[in-house]
């Protein structure tokens, strides 16, 4: 389980430095000169905005497995955790993620 939690991690940190050079690229296309209908700014601009809720997502993913079924927190610590970040099962991140990963 801890591999896979780095595995999403890693992940996640990837999904930050594409969207931004995705965010660059739309912006010299932006930027060049030519014309106006040759222009393709949408898909790159779009692959960037999706790139970072999925990479925060992947964040939340990964402290989910790590927390929940890796390391054993101190006792009291769980309480202090918000409500929507405690993990009872695989069975609840896998609908977690999928409904995630349906909105991104």
């Amino acid at each position: 389980m801890l591999i896979g939690s780095a595995g999403a991690m890693v992940g996640a940190l990837l999904m930050f430095p594409q969207g931004g050079v995705l965010l660059h690229e739309a912006w010299h296309t932006v930027l060049a000169e030519g014309d106006a209908v040759q222009k393709q700014v949408t898909v790159p601009m779009l692959e960037a905005v999706d790139s970072f809720p999925f990479g925060i997502v992947l964040v939340i993913f990964a402290y989910g497995i790590a927390i929940g079924f890796v390391f054993t927190l101190p006792k009291g610590y769980g309480e202090q955790l918000p409500p929507w970040i405690k993990v009872g099962g695989v069975g609840q991140l896998n609908t977690t993620w999928s409904r995630w990963s349906s909105w991104c």
